[in-house]
């Protein structure tokens, strides 16, 4: 029998169905690995915002619409231009004091 594959949606989606069908958050949220805290936010996104609500959300609290290399090639254009920043710092020449 093969695996079956399901995604992050798919399952916050079995989540809440379970949940709606009288299921308890505490059993629910043991077998499906996440916190009670995570459970409700999930049940909440969902009351608020329906199946739009299960979308993933990253990190930063935003939906991700930008490829991982996309951020990737950003986080490195920025860290070179603090590293260019530093460096400049560090040459600036120094003036002489007035007596």
């Amino acid at each position: 029998m093969p695996w079956k594959e399901s995604s992050v949606m798919d399952e916050r989606m079995r989540f809440v169905i379970r949940l709606k069908d009288g299921e308890g958050m505490a059993s629910l949220c043991r077998e499906f690995g996440i916190s009670r805290k995570t459970g409700y936010k999930i049940l909440d996104r969902y009351e608020q915002c329906g199946v739009e609500g299960l979308i993933v959300i990253g990190e930063a609290g935003e939906r991700s619409t930008t490829k991982p290399t996309a951020r990737r090639g950003r986080r490195d254009r920025v860290v070179d231009l603090k590293s260019q920043k530093r460096r400049a710092k560090s040459l600036k020449p120094i003036l002489p004091t007035e007596p």
